[in-house]
């Protein structure tokens, strides 16, 4: 008879033939039918097992029991749908929400620590130089590091000084930018190291050692080595992530409007400013 887990992988490959990723749900899904099987259960499971499962970890936050669930709740309603004498599992058990992150806002010396220890952390070029050009172009532009990292060439506009950002959460949107920071982007796609992986030119800008464009988690790691490097801590519960330089639209009401006071305020610097972090991504100091 079929399993429950051949019916994980026919749900998985269903969904991503349809262009969804479901990672999460492959985990955790499998790491629910890895307990019922190891529980004697290959075929069913009812609406306690899956609450049992999701809150297996007594110390963790319910926000995460509530994640757990809402994955198998998905799975269930699909077997459901099917066939499959499982029980739709109803939304409101385990309720709780996460807790929202608080923004980790850089000053320019943390930008400018940030962009040195690029110099001493990394001693391949190319690996130096990305690392660089990202943590200054978010800085510059504020976008979100996914959509630094699936930038590809054909969307930057050098005559213009514009970024066509084409962003899961959002509809395609132009990001004018300041000429330094376009020369800092220039310079980079002119790197004999970048050229040297014989990159796609049309494909990603920001490649690794194959050319290729970087995984969120690969990039991820080499931000923690310029993090511990250049020393930066949190700020109470704010830890300095990638996230915080598009992280303005999280904050509080009073907040954001402080901080655009602030920033109207500024606008004399402003300018100023994202031209410094543009000229240290490209090495230009």
């Amino acid at each position: 008879m079929t399993t429950l887990r051949d019916r994980l992988e026919e749900y998985l490959s269903m969904r991503r033939a349809l262009g969804f990723q479901l990672n999460d749900i492959e985990r955790q899904v499998g790491l629910f039918c890895t307990w019922l099987e190891a529980r004697g259960q290959t075929q069913t499971f009812t609406i306690n097992d899956a609450v049992t499962w999701a809150r297996l970890n007594p110390d963790a936050h319910p926000s995460w029991w509530a994640t757990r669930l809402s994955l198998v709740r998905r799975f269930a309603a699909y077997l459901n749908a099917n066939g499959v004498d499982v029980p739709v599992i109803p939304n409101g058990l385990l309720p709780a929400r996460k807790p929202r992150a608080v923004p980790f806002i850089y000053s320019q010396d943390d930008i400018d620590a940030l962009l040195t220890a690029c110099d001493t952390e990394f001693a391949d070029e190319r690996v130096r130089a990305t690392v660089r050009t990202v943590i200054g172009l978010l800085a510059a532009t504020g976008l979100r590091i996914s959509e630094a990292l699936n930038l590809r060439v054909d969307d930057i506009h050098q005559n213009d000084d514009v970024l066509v950002i084409k962003a899961a959460k959002s509809h395609e949107r132009l990001v004018p930018v300041h000429p330094t920071t376009m020369a800092a982007l220039t310079r980079y796609l002119d790197l004999p190291a970048r050229t040297a992986t014989h990159p796609d030119p049309h494909g990603p800008v920001f490649v690794t050692s194959k050319g290729t464009g970087y995984r969120y988690v690969s990039f991820l790691a080499l931000f923690k080595r310029v993090r511990e490097a250049a020393g930066l801590t949190p700020h109470g519960r704010a830890r300095p992530r990638l996230h915080d330089y598009a992280d303005l639209r999280v904050m509080p009401t009073s907040g954001r409007k402080a901080w655009s006071a602030r920033l109207s305020l500024r606008m004399g610097r402003h300018n100023h400013r994202f031209s410094r972090n543009a000229r240290s991504a490209s090495g230009g100091r």
